[in-house]
C-alpha cells in the first residue's frame, strides 16, 4: 500500500511540473487539472506593418498550413524591409496564453527572424504589450523551416498576439500557433493608468517671479520649455521652500505625475523637488509621490521627470515643492490616474505633526562629541553636517541605530528624515524606520514604510518620507541600518506625524 501511495505522489508531482513547465514558471498556481491546450487561431483577423507582395499577406501565418516554402508556394506572410516590421492576430476575446510557436521559412532566409520578439496582451498596439519568452537567437533562426517556441514566463491575459523585430529587417512567418490555459489560471487584468486632463485647472504658487511666469503656465498644455523669452513656464522667487499646486476639483486616484523641466537654462534648479498628492490643500501635509528629484534627473535641459506613486493616492491636490529651498520652475505638469475604486478608501482621520524637538534620544555610538543623537531633533532644517554640526552621526558599525523616546504613546502615521546635504548622502541607503512600544532592541518594533532606496538617498539634503500603513501605536521611533560591511548612520532632522 505504501508503495502505491508513493507512486501516486511521484505521478502527481510529475504531472504538476509538466503543466507548469509549459509556461516557463514552476511556481505558477497551475494544478494538474489545468491542461495546456491548443487555441485555434486559423482564420482569425490579422494585420502586418506592410505586405511585400499580395500573395504574402498577413493571413498566411494563420492558414493552418505547415508548408514552409514561401517561394513559389506563397504560404507565408512577408513584410517589406522596415525599421520595426510587425505582425498581429486578434483572438477576438480574452484568453490565458502560455505559449506561442512560430514556423520559420524553409526555402531560404530563415535567419531574418533573428531578434524577433513575441508580445501578448490586451492592447492592440503591438509595442505596448508584454513580451512572451525571449527574443529569437541567431541559433534558433538558423534552421530552414525550424520551429521556434516562446514560453511566457507566466500565463498572460491576451486578446492580441504580435511578432515584431525591434532592430529592423524583414518579418516572414509561415505559421503561428498558440497554446492556452483556462482563463481563470491567469491573474486578473491590470488596470492601466490614463491621462487626467488638468489643462486650465486652478493653480497657485508660493510667489511669482514675474507676471508672465504665473502658476497656470505649468498646466497650459504647452510642451515648450523655453521660459525665456517665451514665458511658457511657472517661476517662483528664490525661497526657503518654494511650492506650486494644482486643484483637480474632485477626488482622483493618482498613479503618476510628470514634470517637464526648463529647457533654455537652469534645469538643475529642480534638484531636490518633491511631488505630493492628497486631499489637503496644504502642500506640505500630503504624502509624497515617488522620490525627490536627483541632480542627474534635473541635469538635462528640457528633461521629462516621472514620479511614480508607490501606491495609488486619493487626491484632489497635486503639488511640487523644494524643501531644501531654491527657485521652482515648471514648464508643464501632467498627471495619470486609475479608476477611483483602485485607490484605498480615504481615511476619515486628521493628522498633525508631533512636536519632538528636545525629546530624549539615543544612538548606537557617537562619531564625535559634536554630532550627538539630539541633533536629529533640534528643529533645524540645516543639512550641512561638516560645517554646522546640525546632524547626528554614529561610528561605522554593522547595525547602527538612532532612537527617540516620545515619552507617551501616540498613533504614528508618518516619519520624515532630512538627509545629509554636504556629502555622503548615499550612506542612508537601506535605512529602515521603526515605531512601537519596545524601548530595547530597535528591530523589535514594526517597520514604518519601506527602506530607503538608493534613488532616494542619492539626493543631497533630501526629505525622505516613511508612511506607516496602517498607522502604528508607538512610544519609540527609531532608524536603523543593517550593513554587513559596516556603515555610518547620519540624520539631520527627524519629524513625526500622528493620527489625531
Amino acid at each position: 500500500m505504501a508503495r502505491v501511495f508513493l507512486l501516486w505522489l511521484v505521478v502527481t508531482y510529475a504531472a504538476s511540473v509538466t503543466v507548469n513547465a509549459a509556461s516557463g514558471n514552476p511556481s505558477l498556481p497551475v494544478s494538474a487539472n489545468d491542461v495546456l491546450t491548443p487555441l485555434s487561431i486559423v482564420g482569425k483577423p490579422t494585420e502586418q506593418s506592410t505586405t511585400y507582395l499580395a500573395q504574402y499577406s498577413s493571413d498566411k501565418a494563420v492558414d493552418g498550413s505547415q508548408d514552409t516554402r514561401l517561394y513559389p508556394n506563397g504560404v507565408c506572410s512577408h513584410t517589406h524591409q522596415e525599421a520595426n516590421p510587425w505582425w498581429r492576430v486578434d483572438l477576438g476575446a480574452e484568453h490565458c496564453i502560455a505559449k506561442v510557436t512560430i514556423l520559420n521559412r524553409g526555402d531560404c532566409c530563415s535567419n531574418r527572424l533573428t531578434s524577433a520578439v513575441v508580445r501578448v496582451g490586451l492592447n492592440n498596439d503591438v509595442l505596448t504589450n508584454d513580451q512572451c519568452g525571449s527574443a529569437v537567437t541567431a541559433a534558433q533562426a538558423s534552421p530552414l523551416g525550424g520551429t521556434i517556441e516562446f514560453n511566457c514566463e507566466s500565463p498572460m491575459r491576451a486578446q492580441y498576439i504580435s511578432v515584431n523585430i525591434p532592430s529592423g529587417g524583414v518579418l516572414q512567418l509561415c505559421e503561428v500557433t498558440v497554446e492556452e490555459f483556462p482563463l481563470e489560471v491567469c491573474s486578473p487584468p491590470v488596470v492601466q493608468a490614463a491621462p487626467l486632463p488638468i489643462v486650465g485647472k486652478p493653480t497657485e504658487q508660493s510667489t511669482t517671479y514675474l507676471a508672465q511666469y504665473s502658476s497656470d503656465k505649468a498646466v497650459d498644455g504647452s510642451q515648450d520649455t523655453r521660459l525665456y523669452p517665451n514665458g511658457v513656464c511657472s517661476h517662483t522667487h528664490e525661497e526657503a521652500n518654494p511650492w506650486w499646486r494644482v486643484d483637480l476639483g474632485a477626488e482622483h486616484c493618482i498613479a503618476k505625475v510628470t514634470i517637464l523641466n526648463r529647457g533654455d537654462c537652469c534645469s538643475n534648479r529642480l534638484t531636490n523637488a518633491v511631488v505630493r498628492a492628497g486631499l489637503n490643500s496644504d502642500v506640505l501635509t500630503n504624502d509624497q509621490c515617488g522620490s525627490a528629484v536627483t541632480a542627474a534627473q534635473a541635469s538635462p535641459l528640457g528633461g521629462t521627470i516621472e514620479f511614480n506613486c508607490d501606491s495609488p493616492m486619493r487626491a484632489q491636490y497635486v503639488s511640487v515643492n523644494i524643501p531644501s529651498g531654491g527657485i521652482l520652475q515648471l514648464c508643464e505638469v501632467t498627471v495619470e490616474e486609475l479608476p477611483l475604486e483602485e485607490c484605498s478608501p480615504a481615511l476619515d482621520i486628521g493628522r498633525a505633526e508631533l512636536d519632538i524637538v528636545g525629546k530624549p534620544t539615543k544612538q548606537s555610538s557617537d562619531f564625535n562629541g559634536k554630532l550627538t543623537s539630539d541633533k536629529a531633533v533640534d528643529g533645524s532644517q540645516d543639512s550641512l553636517l561638516n560645517t554646522n554640526f546640525k546632524c547626528s552621526h554614529t561610528g561605522k558599525e554593522n547595525a547602527p541605530w538612532w532612537r527617540v523616546d516620545l515619552e507617551d504613546a501616540y498613533t504614528i502615521s508618518k516619519v520624515t528624515i532630512l538627509n545629509r546635504g554636504d556629502c555622503c548622502n548615499g550612506r542612508l541607503t537601506g535605512a529602515a524606520v521603526r515605531a512601537g512600544m519596545c524601548g530595547g532592541e530597535v528591530t523589535n518594533n514594526q517597520q514604518c514604510g519601506s527602506s530607503v532606496t538608493s534613488e532616494q538617498a542619492a539626493v543631497p539634503g533630501a526629505t525622505i518620507e516613511f508612511v506607516c500603513d496602517p498607522p502604528l501605536r508607538a512610544r519609540y521611533v527609531s532608524v536603523d541600518l543593517q550593513s554587513e560591511e559596516g556603515e555610518y548612520l547620519q540624520l539631520c532632522e527627524v519629524t513625526v506625524e500622528q493620527v489625531l
